[in-house]
């Protein structure tokens, strides 16, 4: 996590959300991607998005996972005595936030992250940052791509045991999927699955990139993504949501915004694995590197 050192007083290196992950944030009351792709600032077609408005109008997990523009920093204002550090989040060009120091993207940390969090509130008392190792959220997710990868379709598996006694609802991959939307207010996904056909894991089934955007988005900031497109084997995809770091940069009216590419992630087919210690590695004959290392 990180914060800029006018609110903590202390130099980190920053940890920042991207536009890579904002972006995955679909429109609440359409349930559709809010724009055309990752690198584009137009809208998704019916989706509902608003360039003038970009963050207003998108799941309401946004909201409770990121500080966006405007939103409060600082919960107590008078506890200020600079006169030019303001209270909210300034992530506009030439906004206080997004010229101070550290600061990379247009997005902080809010998932997990108390109000007042910061040098004026001090609301730090004990303050534990506690990310659950699993949680019912990520049970249902898991749920929903081991039946729909053991079945390869949406179909509902009887809640039956090996003796043919209920013990559990019958539930098909959507349903799981669908109850976490629900519970975060979003429309119901159905089968079209319109706005997600197209990826590297169209190979697993067009499903499967519900699944992804459904764990970036729920599962944000629990050390899960990582894992899971390694495990998907997609990590070293040449497309911009894996080998590029994306930011948000508008002005303050948002009468111009655009999609910039920060830097370049590498990850190539040897990334899948770590090398092995060479000491190790001279043990014996048979004792061999991993692939490329």
């Amino acid at each position: 996590m990180f914060f800029p050192e006018y609110l903590t007083s202390i130099k980190e290196a920053p940890t920042q959300p991207t536009y890579n992950l904002v972006s995955q944030f679909e429109m609440q009351e359409t349930g559709l991607p809010a724009t055309k792709s990752l690198t584009s600032k137009y809208a998704y077609s019916g989706s509902g998005y608003d360039p003038k408005n970009p963050f207003e109008g998108r799941d309401p997990r946004l909201r409770k996972s990121i500080f966006l523009d405007g939103d409060t920093l600082i919960q107590n204002p008078s506890n200020i005595e600079d006169p030019e550090i303001p209270a909210i989040a300034e992530f506009h060009r030439n906004g206080y936030t997004y010229n101070a120091y550290g600061i990379i993207t247009s997005f902080m940390v809010k998932k997990f992250a108390p109000e007042g969090l910061n040098i004026y509130d001090q609301d730090w008392s004990q303050f534990r940052y506690v990310v659950p190792k699993i949680r019912l959220a990520d049970i249902y997710l898991i749920y929903a791509e081991a039946v729909y990868q053991w079945k390869q379709s949406m179909i509902t598996i009887p809640g039956k045991n090996e003796l043919g006694v209920k013990s559990a609802p019958d539930i098909s991959p959507l349903d799981a999927v669908n109850i976490i939307r629900e519970r975060a207010h979003m429309p119901k996904k159905t089968t079209s699955l319109e706005g997600y056909s197209d990826g590297p894991l169209s190979k697993y089934g067009d499903f499967m990139h519900l699944i992804e955007n459904e764990r970036e988005v729920e599962l944000c900031f629990e050390a899960k993504n990582w894992y899971d497109i390694r495990r998907w084997h997609v990590a070293h995809e040449n497309i911009p949501k894996y080998n590029s770091v994306y930011d948000f940069k508008f002005y303050e009216d948002y009468s111009i915004s655009n999609v910039i590419k920060v830097s370049d992630r590498i990850f190539k087919q040897k990334h899948y694995w770590l090398p092995i210690p060479g000491e190790e590695t001279q043990m014996s004959q048979e004792f061999s590197q991993n692939p490329d290392w």
